[in-house]
């Protein structure tokens, strides 16, 4: 995280929810656990509602686009990101091609 502090919270049975205000928009916000370091995750902040994450197929679905050009951002926790040139026409379903990485 470069905007956004990132955070290593504890969260013993039975607590209370928690809730994280972020005021900068950035995509990979860290979170982790000191005690197992195999919890970790990663929070996407964006300015806007137009987001998904992707299923176990790997599928996803953004709704309620505006039609025009956009610029869809795909990140990986490994891999980094990539951006992909997106025209939406009223009405219209687009699919966009496999986003494919190469192998580290």
């Amino acid at each position: 995280a470069q905007k956004n502090r990132g955070k290593n919270l504890g969260m013993p049975p039975r607590s209370a929810p928690r809730e994280i205000v972020f005021k900068k928009p950035e995509v990979a916000v860290p979170f982790q656990c000191d005690v197992h370091p195999w919890m970790r995750a990663a929070a996407a902040v964006v300015p806007h509602p137009c987001f998904s994450k992707t299923d176990g197929e790997g599928q996803f679905t953004i709704e309620g686009l505006p039609p025009g050009d956009h610029v869809l951002e795909v990140w990986h926790e490994r891999l980094g990101t990539k951006r992909i040139s997106v025209t939406v026409s009223s009405g219209e379903e687009v699919t966009i091609p496999d986003v494919v990485y190469s192998a580290p």
